[in-house]
């Protein structure tokens, strides 16, 4: 339940103090890095689906997790490389009530989640999703892929039992964050919630729930039958969102939340919502707290994760900017263009583009 601003912000000193005592997971994570192939070890405090999301970002499939206990949710980067010297990355989670605390010698501070919305109407998100709305079209008429409006009680149990907690628990293991099957029931019950039906072969074969709300809507879940990543490879989502967005156009929506992504603009989800002509919104929800990372000693290993991930970063007073790196000037250059018109077309992000120096990454105009 949301509570109106000011009674929230009254509850944070009591958050802080139930904090002090809560611990969260450490993991130590080895194994060969994504770019530049070089062996890489990076420490991840926090939930299991944060663990998973670096994984998946930094390194080459086969990397090695080991978990090192529980530390203090108040701990920081610095002192979490302590537990283990010469770790090239250190990425922890952080609780809102404790984004006050110093934080000591960060790279950036991080949104843990953040929402990517498309303005229907803007002619810079049509122009910018064109090409890959274009290949979703194309996509669904190849698959014969047709579309239903699901409508009872049983068809969204059996969406979420069969299509989407499958689908998400395949993609982002057990732990994953999930939305329950009471939530998605009692959006069905109070008629927030459409279920789109794919349909391929006569079959059902892949769904989403979208919630229309005036000129406003919100795209909750998505999923394959039994999260079988063939139909996947055979443009069963792809299909799920060209309907989706035929739907809301139907009924007049302006702005549509498509959810929210983790903050690595190279991420697959969020990239490709990036293609689909969504953009980053322009203040986080300070809700879901925050992400500290560091690279102590920017060795050769960190600095290729860096100039290979383009980072959405926190900046005073909520606002988000996307930061970019690059080896010299020359590639910061062609970094910049190269995220203004991907990333930044909104102008909801501002773009803050470094160098990898030997004393940290420097900021410069590019």
């Amino acid at each position: 339940m949301r509570l109106p601003p000011g009674l929230d912000g009254l509850l944070e000193p009591a958050r802080f103090a139930v904090g002090l005592a809560r611990r969260q997971e450490l993991h130590l994570l080895e194994g060969e890095g994504r770019a530049g192939g070089k062996p890489l070890t990076a420490l991840c405090a926090g939930p299991a689906d944060l663990v998973d999301a670096l994984l998946k970002r930094a390194f080459a499939p086969g990397a090695r997790r080991r978990s090192l206990g529980t530390v203090p949710l108040w701990e920081t980067c610095a002192a979490l490389s302590r537990r283990a010297p010469g770790a090239d990355l250190v990425l922890r989670f952080v609780r809102r009530s404790f984004e006050p605390l110093p934080r000591g010698p960060v790279v950036a501070r991080l949104p843990a989640w953040v929402r990517m919305d498309i303005d229907l109407q803007s002619p810079l998100c049509a122009e910018r999703g064109k090409d890959k709305r274009n290949r979703n079209r194309r996509t669904t008429a190849a698959g014969a892929f047709t579309t239903t409006l699901g409508r009872s009680e049983a068809e969204f149990a059996e969406f979420y039992d069969r299509f989407h907690l499958p689908l998400v628990t395949t993609r982002h293991g057990e732990g994953a964050s999930v939305q329950s099957r009471a939530e998605v029931l009692a959006g069905l019950r109070g008629g927030q919630l459409r279920l789109i039906q794919v349909r391929g072969g006569g079959e059902l074969v892949a769904g989403g729930t979208v919630e229309l709300d005036g000129d406003q809507a919100h795209f909750w879940q998505m999923g394959v039958r039994d999260g079988d990543p063939e139909l996947l490879r055979l443009g069963a989502a792809d299909a799920v969102y060209h309907f989706m967005l035929a739907l809301c156009r139907e009924n007049g929506v302006r702005v549509l939340n498509l959810g929210h992504c983790r903050p690595f603009a190279r991420d697959g989800v969020f990239d490709y919502k990036c293609l689909l002509g969504a953009y980053a919104a322009a203040r986080r929800d300070a809700r879901r707290g925050s992400l500290d990372l560091a690279a102590p000693g920017l060795t050769p290993a960190a600095a290729d994760f860096l100039a290979d991930n383009p980072l959405i970063a926190l900046e005073p007073g909520g606002r988000l900017s996307l930061r970019a790196f690059a080896r010299d000037a020359e590639q910061a250059a062609a970094r910049a263009e190269e995220c203004r018109r991907r990333y930044c077309f909104m102008d909801t992000l501002g773009l803050r583009v470094f160098i990898l120096a030997p004393g940290g990454p420097r900021e410069t105009q590019a």
